[in-house]
């Protein structure tokens, strides 16, 4: 949630060594998911990270 609507981020699956940019769109809303869940991503960019579970673990930079 600290990032800014329409500013990009780089998310990284360790896993894999897969790096993608991606676009933020919004904010979580609060109470909507538990404390562990920091982003949300779409169905694409979950394919070019090659990940293929609802919960995963990825790394996240971003400028504030």
């Amino acid at each position: 949630n600290d990032a800014r609507p329409g500013s990009a981020i780089d998310i990284y699956n360790p896993m894999l060594r897969r790096h993608v940019k991606a676009k933020v769109i919004g904010k979580i809303p609060p109470n909507t998911y538990k404390h562990d869940v920091n982003i949300i991503i779409s169905p694409s960019i979950a394919k070019e990270l090659g990940i293929f579970d609802a919960r995963f673990k990825v790394n996240i930079k971003y400028e504030k």
